[in-house]
């Protein structure tokens, strides 16, 4: 039954029928998990395709896009999840509310009452004193008053549950998945040929079995982050007091190679600590049909603190760089971070004279560097801003989340 300021007659009562609300749960499930599948395929095969491993700019960039569509993808089958969730409790409410509906009219049918369309309840027997015609009156009023409150039920149970499903599924009608810029393939300080290949493959030019490549990637600095983290979360540490020569073919060396340990340093007694997002509304303000900004809105701010660093040992956080002639190990020394996720529900209008209620300050909890991206995901009008050990920051502009793809 949709919502409407219309009020329902007996008859279309007694004929509710709420089967579009399982059928449309059937869809909405059916749909969120295609669309979470599909997607996480893509995302898992993306650095291999064929079976083949990939690497390059173009790969991590293919990477990168991949993981942002399968996030926009999760929250919106979530979404649907949840819209179905409240279909099918929707459609058994309904029906509980319909049928409590037609039980007061039986009621007032088994004392002799007639119920009118709109729900009127008449008496059409005839004779009795004075004070029995009153009587009957008052329990006809009585019926008629109790059916109108079961009525009022359903009628809101129904205006509910639309406004519950149309909030859930907000914003997957216009769901994209916008066109990522190509990455830029320019070659910068060519002369220093500096290239970045990961450790123990070997590159093949003729076009044999191998790993994919690109044109070789040349850096006067630092190669891309590891698929497992993304930028800011980490730097590449080169081993620049042992190189090594080439390998067969001018590839990386082949030969008895000492691996690094893992390590860790703690910055918990000092933590390094970046600017804050500013408070940011955590949905846009909805209009309510009078063009007045909410009486009170929720908004929310970020803050990290850099409390560690280290490099734990994984194979693919072991690259191999070629600078001037030689091959030197660089290691991914990821951050370790922790956040603190103020929320304040600030007034407004004819709220205005109360104080903001703000929680959660100077609370640090440990976050990992997708989740950062991720929250970034859920709310653009963030900019974030992730500490490094020297005192600079990395900072994720508003309006553009980038997140990197997990191996």
């Amino acid at each position: 039954m949709p919502a409407s300021l219309s009020v329902p007659t007996l008859s279309q009562v007694k004929t509710l029928d709420t089967g579009y609300l399982r059928e449309a749960a059937e869809y909405w499930t059916h749909t969120a998990n295609l669309w979470a599948q599909a997607f996480a395929e893509v995302h898992a095969r993306i650095s291999t395709p064929g079976g083949t491993p990939w690497w390059g700019q173009a790969a991590a960039a293919a990477q990168e896009r991949a993981y942002l569509d399968l996030v926009r993808v999760r929250k919106a089958s979530d979404q649907l999840q949840e819209a179905a969730s409240l279909a099918i409790r929707g459609d058994e409410q309904l029906q509980a509310c319909r049928q409590g509906v037609l039980e007061a009219v039986h009621e007032a049918h088994a004392e002799g009452f007639e119920v009118g369309e709109l729900y009127s309840v008449t008496d059409h027997s005839y004779g009795g004193s004075a004070e029995f015609r009153a009587a009957r009156q008052v329990h006809a009023q009585g019926h008629a008053s109790f059916i109108r409150h079961r009525l009022g039920t359903l009628m809101a149970t129904d205006h509910q549950l639309t406004t519950n499903i149309t909030a859930a599924t907000y914003g997957i009608g216009s769901l994209n998945f916008p066109e990522a810029p190509n990455p830029d393939d320019t070659i910068v300080d060519d002369d220093k040929h500096d290239t970045v290949q990961p450790v123990d493959h070997t590159v093949k030019h003729d076009g044999g079995p191998g790993v994919l490549e690109d044109e070789p990637w040349h850096y006067p600095w630092d190669p891309p982050p590891p698929p497992d983290s993304a930028p800011g979360g980490g730097r590449w540490d080169i081993d620049r007091d042992h190189p090594y020569p080439s390998g067969p073919g001018g590839g990386p060396p082949t030969g008895p190679i000492t691996q690094p340990k893992p390590w860790r340093k703690d910055f918990s007694e000092s933590p390094v600590t970046g600017p804050t997002s500013g408070l940011q509304d955590v949905v846009a303000t909805p209009p309510n049909g009078w063009g007045v900004q909410p009486a009170w809105t929720m908004q929310e701010e970020y803050r990290f603190r850099l409390v560690g660093e280290g490099f734990d040992g994984a194979s693919d956080h072991i690259r191999w760089i070629q600078r001037d002639g030689n091959w030197y190990q660089a290691t991914w020394v990821g951050y370790d971070f922790e956040a603190e996720h103020v929320t304040a529900l600030v007034p407004h209008n004819s709220a205005g004279g109360y104080m903001p209620v703000i929680r959660d300050q100077n609370h640090w909890n440990p976050i990992g560097i997708k989740d950062i991206y991720g929250i970034q995901v859920d709310n653009p009008r963030l900019p974030l801003y992730l500490p490094n050990p020297f005192g600079d920051q990395y900072e994720l502009p508003t309006n553009r989340p980038r997140v990197v793809a997990s191996p």
